[in-house]
């Protein structure tokens, strides 16, 4: 592994800081490919944020498997996968985070957008196939419909400068942990000829 960049001292850090949500771990390390599209993006949350949603896309999967690099070189991964990515050039910026994992509940439409399927029963068996622990949501208690799903999911939270965000520029004094998923975004299709 190659030692965290200078720029790792804790800018954003809150207090009092955590040490383990700057470091390297096996899945979230600081390669120079990392080092530099950090610095790329001016160590700026935002313009990371926007890079890892914008170039990385969402592949159905269960668990931590590629690390940041991988999902870096790959560009694509899953929930986990693309939260190591995001929170690699966090951390080598010096912005402190960590991970965090949750049940989310999403309807159909929006299940069927986000991994590119025409039905809900398609999205089902995506998800169940890839391993994810995924539940069903029916369309009523007598129904065998499916209206959506329930599955796990994982998400980062980063320590950032609040104020900076409600238009007070500059404002480093107000930082909050800030739940972000890079790996949740919306598609436009088009039909192919």
């Amino acid at each position: 592994m190659l030692a965290p960049p200078e720029t790792t001292q804790a800018k954003y850090a809150p207090s009092p800081l955590v040490a383990y949500d700057l470091e390297q771990t096996r899945d979230i390390y600081f390669t120079q490919e990392i080092i530099d599209l950090a610095a790329s993006l001016d160590h700026d949350p935002v313009k990371i944020f926007e890079w890892v949603s914008n170039n990385i896309d969402y592949i159905p999967y269960y668990g931590s498997y590629k690390g940041s690099q991988y999902t870096l070189l790959e560009r694509s991964g899953n929930d986990w996968d693309t939260c190591s990515l995001l929170m690699a050039l966090y951390r080598a910026s010096g912005i402190p985070c960590r991970y965090r994992r949750g049940i989310i509940r999403m309807q159909g439409d929006t299940v069927k957008n986000w991994i590119g399927v025409q039905d809900i029963d398609t999205a089902w068996s995506i998800f169940w196939e890839s391993y994810v622990p995924v539940g069903p949501i029916w369309e009523d208690t007598a129904s065998t419909k499916l209206s959506g799903l329930l599955f796990e999911h994982v998400f980062v939270e980063a320590c950032l400068p609040y104020g900076n965000y409600r238009g007070i520029m500059n404002d480093l004094s107000e930082q909050m942990w800030i739940p972000l998923d890079p790996s949740f975004k919306s598609y436009d299709y088009t039909e192919g000829n």
